[in-house]
């Protein structure tokens, strides 16, 4: 009790140096909380970005269909594998889509898009472009022939089409089997805007009665589009569910091997968040040892007197470490409160800093919500604290082989 009386005392003897020396520490903490807030932020919104928007968690193909999109290549099997979606308990949502490249022409140009035809009724529980139109409407869902002749397309592939709402669009695409080509008449029922450049320069969505019945397909599909509910915490648990579904010479993939770049880039934002947390607490961490060594400089002639009494050394060192972890203590208290009281604030408010950015395969769409984490509160304090009290083992050695005789003479 005593030691710890002293500690308080020794540490409140400089006040403007301990004052200093604690702010540097918990700026340092608080802006490693904010960082690894705002990277769990940008990371929920990739994710959600890339898969919200038209892919989905994970998709199911014909084996082969995706390497160059053969119209002929449709998912075998189509009942059963929907009966088996539907019985799965980690599937919330699931869409049926066709997909083919076409040639899309208006009175000014002609430009090559990636035709989708969409389950309209169930489209929109797995992707977001009826929420993206910006002019029009979303296609009809209405069972009347007059609607199947409805397109939508993205604000881009308008500019460039040079058309607006109702325009005509001649749609030219092959068909399964000869491979003939077939042109049909569209109109433009609505202009989505997702700020996503590939969305909104080459895609194009029909109603997939109309989509089946231009490729030649009959009732066959393309693409299952799926959402889950379930938030897999390694590749091969991932693996393993997605695997369930690649039968009957079908493909299932999940988000993670349809978009590898954007999966190998999640799994460097911990490493990134490492480096620079050991970047930022090395700097801080040299600070601290002037900081220790200054408060040493000073005492030297009290050490060698206490030594001379008959203090023992490990009692001294004892000491020093009680003073650091004081220090240390209050600096995580302050930092913490500045952390956590920041990243709350921004997880409330938002950053608009990487709206529109481009990040891997995905694009930044909206506000970008820091987010509070287990590790926050724990990790990063504790490391505050042992990095403090490592870095006191050598000014607390220093004081232990202090000669009296020598200390009473000179300092350090």
């Amino acid at each position: 009790m005593v030691f710890i009386r002293l500690a308080i005392r020794n540490v409140l003897r400089n006040k403007r140096r301990t004052f200093l020396v604690i702010l540097i520490m918990a700026v340092g903490l608080g802006s490693m909380i904010f960082m690894d807030g705002v990277l769990r932020g940008i990371t929920h919104e990739l994710f959600r970005s890339s898969t919200d928007n038209f892919l989905g968690h994970g998709q199911i193909h014909a084996e082969g269909f995706r390497d160059q999109f053969e119209v002929s290549k449709t998912i075998h099997n189509v009942d059963s594998l929907t009966a088996k979606l539907k019985r799965s308990v980690e599937i919330s949502d699931f869409t049926v889509r066709t997909q083919s490249f076409s040639m899309i022409s208006s009175s000014v140009d002609s430009i090559p898009v990636m035709l989708v035809g969409v389950d309209t009724k169930t489209e929109k529980t797995v992707s977001q472009i009826h929420n993206y139109i910006s002019e029009g409407e979303y296609l009809s869902f209405k069972d009347d022939p007059s609607l199947d002749q409805q397109i939508v397309i993205g604000n881009k592939l308008a500019d460039r089409l040079e058309v607006s709402l109702g325009d005509r669009l001649v749609l030219t695409a092959s068909r399964a089997g000869d491979g003939e080509m077939v042109q049909e008449l569209f109109r433009v029922s609505g202009i989505f805007h997702s700020t996503i450049k590939e969305l909104d320069e080459s895609m194009s969505f029909i109603n997939i009665n109309k989509a089946q019945a231009v490729l030649g397909i009959q009732d066959r599909i393309h693409q299952v589009a799926v959402r889950i509910h379930k938030k897999f915490n390694t590749e091969k648990q991932a693996e393993q569910f997605w695997s369930q579904f690649s039968v009957d010479r079908n493909e299932s993939l999940g988000w993670q091997k349809l978009l590898p770049g954007l999966s190998a880039m999640l799994k460097m934002t911990s490493y990134n968040n490492l480096i620079m947390g050991t970047i930022l607490f090395f700097v801080i961490s040299l600070g601290f040892m002037n900081a220790v060594f200054m408060s040493i400089y000073e005492r030297v002639f009290e050490f060698g007197v206490l030594k001379s009494i008959g203090t023992r050394p490990l009692q001294l060192m004892s000491l020093i470490f009680l003073e650091v972890l004081v220090v240390s203590l209050m600096s995580v208290f302050v930092g913490l409160v500045l952390g956590l009281g920041v990243n709350y604030y921004f997880s409330i408010q938002g950053l608009n800093w990487f709206s529109g950015v481009d990040m891997a395969e995905a694009t930044m769409q909206n506000t970008v919500y820091p987010q509070l984490g287990v590790i926050q509160y724990t990790f990063f304090p504790s490391v505050v604290v042992l990095l403090s009290l490592m870095i006191t083992i050598y000014p607390a050695l220093y004081v232990y082989r202090l000669k009296p005789t020598k200390a009473l003479k000179k300092t350090l």
